[in-house]
C-alpha cells in the first residue's frame, strides 16, 4: 500500500524551447496510440505505452530537473528498488495536444493532478499578448503498467544524424514496407526488396575514423559491435517513420541491436531526460 505526503503534483515550464519538445512528443505520439499514461516519480515525468498492434513500445523520460518548477518532491520513497511509488494517470492524448498547441512564447504551462481526481489540470497563463486558459483533461480507467524494458547489454550501437536517418527512412518507404539491416565490423548494410524494385546502402566503415570526424554520407556520428559479429534484422518501415517523426528532440539518434529482440532507439532530450521507442523485428528476415 502507498502512502502520500502530498495530495497535488505541479509541473511548470516557462521556456518556450521546452514546451516545443513536449509538443513534438504530445503531437507524434497520437500516431502510436490515442491513450497515453503519465507516470509522476519523484525523479521526473514518465509518458509511457505502446502502438494498438504492441509491436512499438515508447518511453519518454523528463527529468525533474529539466521544468521550472516540479513539486513531488514528498512523494513517498520506495523501501526498495522493487517498489514503484509513481502515480499514473491516463489521457487521451489528442486533447492535450491541442491545448499545448494554444501554447504562447511568453506564456506559463502549469500541468496540475490532485491525487483521486478525474481530471488533469492545465493551464496557459501570465502570456504577454494572450489571455490567461484554464483547462480539465478528463482522465481514462486503465490496467496497464510500464513494461519491463531491460534488453540487456546491446551487441550493435550505431549513432547517427537525426536528419539523415528520416531521408534515409523516408527513402526506403518508397520501395517497401520493410528495411534489412546486416552490420558488421567493417560494413553498414541497409537495403530493401521488392516488385517496386530494390534499394541498397553500403558503408565500408574500416577507414572511418569517427573518433575524429562525422561521416557525411550515412551521417554515422558512432558505431560499436561485438568481435566478429554479423547481426541482421529486419523491420517495418512505417514504425521507423513514425519515429523519424521524433527528430527534433536531438540532432543525434541511437540504434542499439540485440538478435532477435526489438532494436531500441533513443533521442537524447537533455541530460538524463530521453525519448525511447523499442520496436519487435519483423521475422520474415531475407
Amino acid at each position: 500500500k502507498l502512502y502520500y505526503l502530498i495530495s497535488i503534483m505541479r509541473l511548470v515550464l516557462q521556456e518556450a524551447e521546452k514546451v516545443a519538445i513536449l509538443i513534438t512528443v504530445a503531437s507524434n505520439l497520437s500516431e502510436f496510440n490515442s491513450d497515453i499514461s503519465f507516470y509522476f516519480t519523484n525523479g521526473g515525468l514518465r509518458i509511457h505505452g505502446t502502438d494498438s498492434s504492441h509491436i512499438c513500445l515508447f518511453d519518454c523520460f523528463l527529468e525533474n530537473k529539466w521544468f521550472n518548477q516540479y513539486d513531488t518532491d514528498n512523494l513517498k520513497q520506495p523501501e526498495n528498488e522493487e517498489e514503484d511509488n509513481s502515480i499514473k494517470i491516463t489521457l487521451t492524448i489528442d486533447i492535450f495536444y491541442k491545448i499545448l498547441k494554444m501554447y504562447k512564447e511568453s506564456q506559463k504551462l502549469q500541468i496540475e493532478y490532485e491525487i483521486d481526481s478525474d481530471y488533469l489540470k492545465v493551464s496557459l497563463t501570465d502570456g504577454v499578448t494572450s489571455c490567461d486558459k484554464y483547462f480539465d483533461v478528463p482522465l481514462l480507467n486503465t490496467d496497464d503498467s510500464i513494461n519491463n524494458l531491460d534488453m540487456g547489454e546491446s551487441q550493435v550501437d550505431l549513432t547517427m544524424s537525426s536528419k539523415k536517418y528520416t531521408e534515409l527512412i523516408s527513402q526506403f518507404e518508397l520501395f517497401n514496407a520493410t528495411i534489412n539491416f546486416k552490420l558488421s565490423e567493417d560494413k553498414i548494410n541497409l537495403y530493401t526488396n521488392s516488385c517496386n524494385g530494390n534499394m541498397n546502402i553500403e558503408l565500408d566503415i574500416s577507414n572511418i575514423d569517427l573518433d575524429e570526424d562525422v561521416d557525411e554520407k550515412l551521417g554515422l556520428v558512432g558505431y560499436a559491435i561485438d568481435e566478429d559479429l554479423v547481426l541482421q534484422q529486419i523491420f517495418s518501415v512505417r514504425y521507423m517513420k513514425l519515429i523519424s517523426k521524433f527528430d527534433k528532440l536531438s540532432n543525434d539518434i541511437q540504434l542499439s541491436f540485440i538478435q532477435d529482440r526489438p532494436v531500441v532507439v533513443e533521442y537524447s532530450i537533455q541530460n538524463s531526460s530521453y525519448m525511447k521507442f523499442y520496436l519487435a523485428p519483423r521475422d520474415d528476415l531475407e
